[in-house]
């Protein structure tokens, strides 16, 4: 009796475990949307938006801003987690690139790389 006891609890715990697990999907094939600025752009000095295209089983986006670029990086200006499809930052002028990359709870995208120039709006008259 102790035996059929036993078989049964361990059916019952093992059944417990089989309802707890969660499957996470691989996105490390998976390439994030990015919508701007975009790769070899020139946008005016400010508030520059940076956009990205939300993407199904991607909890959380990483964000890098570099200049001029993270090969020949002399600033790392940002790093930063997101759970947006955006994010505004101001900057001057200067050349600048920036990374994307989708997260979830196991796996992350590759990064989507974008180089941009930032330049000063010299007449405010001309716009």
């Amino acid at each position: 009796m102790k035996q059929i006891s036993l078989y049964y609890f361990l059916l019952f715990a093992i059944g417990i475990s089989c309802n707890e697990i969660v499957f996470v999907e691989d996105i490390s094939d998976e390439e994030v949307s990015v919508l701007a600025p975009l790769d070899q752009t020139e946008v005016n000095s400010g508030a520059i938006i940076f956009s990205w295209e939300t993407a199904k089983h991607i909890e959380t986006y990483q964000l890098q801003l570099a200049t001029p670029s993270f090969e020949h990086a002399n600033q790392i200006l940002l790093d930063t987690i997101i759970t947006t499809r955006s994010f505004t930052k101001s900057l001057g002028a200067n050349t600048y690139e920036w990374r994307l990359r989708g997260v979830n709870s196991q796996y992350e995208t590759n990064y989507r790389t974008q180089r941009f120039v930032v330049t000063e709006i010299d007449d405010l008259d001309n716009l």
